[in-house]
């Protein structure tokens, strides 16, 4: 914003501008008083994830329940899962929410098969445990985002419920649950 330059000093009485001095020395709050308004004229930006400082974009996925944001996530895939999260709070906790959640840190196409359900009218079947299929990417496109498999399987466990279970595939290779080393 375009403010002028003496907006301060224009505001005294006319008899006190005579003085070099007062003004040199008003120059001083002036200064100070144009980096408050600066900050302030600038506030709605602070809260838009695409260019508020990093430590502000981990304050506000930490508000959403994104408090696994850290320094080892690319800046410009914690600005957009921040963006993109924010829109499937409500569906935490689900197929559709876990999909968007990979596919904003990962860039690329998630496929979620879910076998688990709910059942009002009769106990859940045995032989069907709540289980999720998870694939990241594929052979022909990986995710451009290089996000550890460590990490993203971190992730992926603390939004699923506790008691399903998952495996996960990213761009055709599994990385959960680890496959095992052949000794022969």
């Amino acid at each position: 914003m375009s403010r002028d330059p003496e907006w301060l000093l224009q505001q005294l009485p006319a008899g006190m501008l005579n003085d070099d001095f007062f003004r040199r020395y008003m120059g001083i709050f002036q200064a100070m008083a144009d980096t408050y308004l600066d900050h302030i004229d600038a506030i709605e930006h602070v809260f838009d994830p695409s260019v508020a400082p990093l430590p502000m974009v981990g304050a506000m996925g930490r508000w959403i329940g994104l408090d696994y944001l850290d320094e080892e996530i690319p800046p410009a895939a914690q600005r957009r899962v921040v963006k993109q999260y924010s829109a499937l709070v409500g569906a935490r906790g689900t197929a559709k929410g876990l999909q968007g959640l990979l596919e904003a840190l990962t860039g690329a196409p998630v496929e979620i098969r879910d076998r688990g359900g709910v059942y009002f009218d009769r106990p859940a079947p045995v032989e069907a445990p709540s289980h999720v299929d998870i694939s990241v990417g594929s052979s022909a496109s990986p995710d451009p985002v290089q996000l550890d498999d460590a990490d993203l399987t971190r992730i992926v466990r603390r939004e699923l419920p506790a008691s399903v279970t998952f495996t996960m595939q990213r761009a055709g290779r599994t990385i959960h649950p680890v496959p095992e080393l052949d000794d022969d």
